[in-house]
């Protein structure tokens, strides 16, 4: 595929030469995987953009490629063991999972339920502030893989899979179907499913009317077991979340409530009277 190369400025004040796809024709939707190089602004600046050519670099003006970075990553390198117990909660039911060392590595933490051993719960780290879950059933055949993203409070779950009953492939569910499915939800896959069809009539906007229908089909190609275990576990997961949001904004609260206040009569009382002057 042809390229179109553009000369830009960072806030830094670098000149970074990115090599464009025809998909992006606005200079602005510059994505990091995108940079080519970064150079910094020495003597080559005028030679660039004087010339009107695009002239080799030399080695010691050329960086490494800046790679995407959420800016949580800085703060949650590794998951810790609260965040790794938060995740298993998520999962977890009468039946609950035990941390295996056998099966365990520096790469992943496997967890298997002690009445059967081919029911695991894998967390894999994939980079410092990625992990992917993979649960299997009794089978030992892989049910559902989902993605977090370790952030510096709990786990955010970015991604949702879950194997379509009969057929060796995963089915993504986005993040309005989740919203759907905590939301109308229940415990066995009928009654979601007839609690999703109840509200579809009553829907008029075609995007939303849109969505519940997708969801609906996509738990319809689920089992019985599979689409209960996405409901419990998405509920569990949507309630912590609650639970620690209303937390966060209760201890905000109390740190404001502690700071001091001055009154705004006070306030232009003390601004207005100085050295000298009378009040008025």
């Amino acid at each position: 595929m042809p390229f179109i190369y553009r000369i830009l400025s960072d806030k830094d004040g670098r000149i970074v030469v990115a090599a464009l796809s025809k998909q992006f024709i606005d200079p602005v939707c510059v994505v990091p995987q995108d940079v080519v190089v970064v150079l910094k602004v020495k003597n080559i600046i005028s030679e660039w953009l004087s010339s009107g050519k695009l002239m080799a670099p030399k080695i010691d003006n050329i960086q490494k490629p800046i790679n995407h970075i959420n800016p949580y990553c800085r703060r949650a390198k590794t998951m810790n063991k609260k965040q790794e117990q938060q995740i298993l909660d998520y999962y977890s039911t009468n039946d609950k999972y035990i941390h295996s060392k056998t099966h365990s590595n520096a790469h992943q933490t496997v967890f298997t339920k002690e009445s059967d051993k081919y029911q695991w719960l894998v967390l894999e780290q994939k980079s410092q502030c990625e992990v992917e879950v993979r649960q299997t059933n009794s089978h030992g055949t892989i049910t559902a893989r989902d993605n977090y993203e370790l952030t510096r409070n709990i786990p955010k779950c970015v991604g949702v899979e879950r194997l379509c009953e009969g057929a060796n492939f995963q089915i993504p569910f986005n993040a309005d179907e989740v919203n759907l499915i905590y939301q109308f939800g229940e415990q066995s896959k009928a009654e979601t499913c007839a609690s999703l069809s109840a509200i579809l009539p009553q829907i008029k906007d075609s995007d939303t009317k849109q969505i519940v229908s997708g969801t609906l089909k996509k738990l319809n190609a689920l089992s019985e077991e599979t689409c209960s275990e996405l409901t419990a576990t998405t509920k569990r997961r949507k309630l912590t979340e609650r639970d620690h949001s209303i937390k966060t904004r209760l201890a905000k609260a109390k740190e404001q409530a502690k700071q001091p206040t001055v009154a705004v009569g006070k306030q232009h009382r003390t601004h207005s009277k100085g050295k000298g002057d009378m009040a008025l």
